[in-house]
């Protein structure tokens, strides 16, 4: 008979469970943000949530970009490339994730991060400014009114 496994895995399994059986959204920002400390398994979960078609929005994506940041090594292997899943599922960071990830990377003094983020961040709220929905609507009305 195989030993029971380690009490961290099975908390994980159990985790991993009641959130199959309920995956709202709120559920998934509940398990996200009890496992914070612990940001591999909080990705192993955000993974696993993903994979199984669970509902994972913005507050989800931010709320993992923000653990991965507050931890220096899941930061230096993992931050950037979820940052780019996060972009390439439509949803950006939102400022009080940024400045969560730029007080960590300042206290963990990853310079190079902290000016990568900046310039992301500044880039992305240019892109934002240019492309809102709400702006191209305004300057369609506006030519259609005649205006433009």
């Amino acid at each position: 008979m195989a030993p029971p496994p380690p009490l961290a895995f099975s908390n994980l399994r159990r985790l991993f469970s009641a959130a199959a059986a309920a995956p709202t959204p709120e559920s998934v920002l509940y398990t996200l943000r009890s496992l914070s400390k612990e940001p591999s398994k909080a990705l192993a979960f955000f993974r696993k949530s993903e994979a199984a078609g669970h509902p994972l929005g913005s507050a989800a994506y931010n709320l993992m970009l923000r653990a991965l940041a507050s931890h220096p090594p899941s930061a230096q292997s993992h931050f950037w490339p979820f940052l780019r899943d996060m972009a390439d599922a439509g949803y950006s960071i939102d400022q009080g994730t940024y400045l969560a990830a730029l007080a960590a990377f300042k206290r963990s003094s990853r310079a190079a991060d902290y000016a990568s983020l900046t310039a992301h961040y500044a880039k992305s709220q240019e892109e934002a400014k240019a492309g809102t929905p709400i702006s191209a609507a305004a300057d369609a009305h506006q030519i259609s009114n005649g205006a433009i």
